[in-house]
């Protein structure tokens, strides 16, 4: 039996499941607030020129 699918992970990538999305989540809220940031000095931007998005 190849075992659970949280076993396979760890056994075919080295890290922990629950260490891995622990990571990955993290990173991907850190991206999120990046994306935020950026709409939000890309919005500053255009509207200093004349352009506004709904």
């Amino acid at each position: 039996m190849l075992g659970s699918p949280k076993q396979r992970m760890t056994a075919s990538h080295g890290e922990p499941f629950e260490e891995k999305m622990a990571r990955l989540t993290g990173e991907l809220s850190e991206m999120f607030k990046e994306s935020h940031r950026l709409e939000e000095e890309i919005r500053k931007q255009l509207a200093s020129i004349g352009f506004e998005l709904k």
